[in-house]
């Protein structure tokens, strides 16, 4: 990664595909295209796959990266769902496409050798580089030191990963082959919170180290409504520092309204703006 371009994007997802006209809805930033997380989800949307991606075209979006659906990598499925992915991905120019670590448990070793196959198999066929995402229960398949042991892609979670030094350490060690960051913080309730200080840290490291990629906010949906002006902080972080009482906190406040959970929802009409705040 020679020249620095970094782009800001948003997750959004789908499950069915008479959903994606409305999650598609008044977004006008870069998005990661979700497809439906669930194996079986998935089979049942390519069933009408040309249907799909004439959806995504109506909605006008820019998709910047793909994430797949948590199909298997080391299975041989990943052969038809990949396929799949990457015919999404090239159809809509998207530079990445970020696949989970399935889980094993037994002949951990034996399945790496099979996914680890499975994928430059994939890739050979394709300019869109196939990224493998962070997780550190230790029942996945790579553990992120595992993804850098092997050279492989990376899309670095800083939600999954507990501890700040070992993000800061990774993206030391790893940050050429880191593809994207999917930035969202922990917190009590548990990971994809919005962005905290020490996101905003995580990005200025990769901006010193003159790193290019796609960092994705990756949200629970009922904080979505504060996604684009969170993309505009991390913009802002990308030229210069942002102060903690820059960033808000976070509020719950739709966590019970599902028709809250758009992109073009408003910020909640609460006492200062928030509501049952979180430390």
């Amino acid at each position: 990664m020679c020249k620095q371009s970094i782009i800001v994007s948003a997750r959004v997802e789908f499950t069915a595909i008479h959903q994606i006209p409305r999650r598609m809805q008044g977004i006008d930033i870069p998005i990661e295209l979700t497809l439906p997380y669930k194996y079986d989800d998935w089979k049942g949307v390519v069933k009408n796959f040309d249907r799909m991606l004439t959806t995504l075209e109506d909605s006008h979006v820019t998709i910047n990266t793909v994430h797949a659906t948590h199909g298997k990598i080391s299975d041989k499925s990943i052969f038809e769902w990949g396929q799949q992915t990457i015919r999404v991905a090239e159809h809509f120019g998207a530079q990445t496409i970020t696949v989970h670590p399935n889980c094993v448990r037994k002949q951990r070793g034996d399945m790496q050798v099979l996914a680890r196959s499975y994928l430059r198999q994939l890739q050979r066929h394709t300019s869109v580089v196939i990224s493998v995402e962070t997780f550190t229960s230790n029942d996945r398949i790579f553990s992120p030191e595992e993804i850098i042991a092997y050279k492989l892609p990376m899309t670095l979670d800083t939600a999954h990963i507990y501890e700040h030094e070992r993000i800061m350490r990774i993206i030391d060690n790893y940050w050429g082959n880191i593809h994207v960051v999917h930035l969202s913080a922990r917190g009590e309730e548990g990971p994809h919170l919005p962005i905290d200080s020490f996101c905003i840290q995580v990005v200025r490291k990769l901006v010193n180290l003159k790193w290019s990629g796609t960092i994705t906010l990756e949200y629970l949906p009922w904080h979505h409504y504060r996604l684009k002006s969170d993309i505009e902080i991390v913009k802002q972080a990308l030229i210069g520092d942002v102060k903690p009482n820059e960033i808000p906190p976070p509020c719950n406040a739709y966590k019970e309204c599902q028709d809250k959970w758009g992109h073009d929802t408003p910020e909640p009409n609460t006492t200062n703006g928030f509501e049952s705040l979180e430390s």
